[in-house]
């Protein structure tokens, strides 16, 4: 049997971020039925069981945000610096070009088209660029500060309000998973494992269990789409990209995954 990885996945992994750092922080949920062909689909089949850390409750995080509000016609915005290094998101000034929503456009643009060591993204709304960390630091984000220089054109972190991830008038405050599912460092031989952790549910439906479908901190696990990061795999007695005692699921009946693992090729 092989995995099946989403397109957000894979994006995720091509664009920075490594094997266990993308799926930081998931649950796993197992379903009745044939998996879809891909992990971009819908999930098809009856949900039977959600596995999260030693089955605790789940909470999701959320990543810490910044905003940057730009104003004026004319100039640049010159660095966006990061932390008390000071590191810059931007490879070089960027001008202002037509209005204040093409300007945001063009800064998030330069943001993300160079790598940072913190995997900082860029998006822009109108005169407003928004600045997220990844999900799977959640509230450990907050206070990471942010300065702006500009040239003419005038640049606003948060409204004014505050310098910092998280801050008062920032877009959003980071909030760190709890009882997410994980992955142990470091990986042998290219094969990443799950770590020595409890990966548990209670059944919540009965049934026999077709597949399963792995999701990570902050994405969803239902819906068509190409940027949650997600996988799906056979589930199975024997022979399974996840093995469990028995695919007969009764209802309330606690389910544990003792062994998982993911296998980086060496060719391609």
């Amino acid at each position: 049997m092989a995995l099946r990885f989403s397109t957000g996945c894979r994006n995720a992994i091509a664009g920075g971020y490594g094997w266990r750092e993308a799926l930081m922080d998931g649950r796993l949920y197992v379903y009745s039925g044939t998996q879809p062909t891909d992990a971009d689909q819908d999930v098809t089949g009856t949900l039977l069981a959600t596995f999260t850390l030693s089955g605790g409750t789940y909470t999701a995080p959320v990543r810490s945000q910044a905003s940057i509000t730009l104003s004026g016609d004319s100039g640049s915005l010159d660095t966006v610096k990061v932390g008390g290094a000071g590191y810059n998101l931007l490879s070089a000034a960027v001008s202002f070009d037509t209005d204040l929503t093409t300007t945001a456009a063009a800064v998030a643009a330069n943001i993300n088209a160079r790598q940072n060591p913190l995997n900082i993204t860029a998006t822009s709304s109108a005169a407003v660029v928004t600045l997220s960390l990844p999900y799977w630091l959640g509230a450990s984000g907050d206070g990471l500060t942010i300065a702006v220089t500009a040239t003419t054109l005038g640049a606003s972190v948060n409204g004014g309000t505050s310098a910092a991830f998280g801050g008062t008038g920032s877009p959003s405050a980071g909030t760190t998973a709890v009882n997410g599912l994980n992955f142990q460092h470091p990986a042998a031989s290219g094969v990443l494992s799950k770590e020595t952790t409890v990966w548990q549910a209670t059944a919540s439906s009965a049934g026999t269990a077709g597949w399963f479908r792995y999701v990570a901190g902050g994405s969803s696990v239902s819906g068509t789409s190409t940027t949650d990061i997600r996988f799906d795999g056979s589930i199975a007695t024997s022979g399974g990209d996840i093995n469990i005692a028995s695919t007969a699921i009764a209802l309330s009946s606690v389910q544990t995954i003792n062994a998982f693992t993911i296998t980086i090729p060496a060719n391609n």
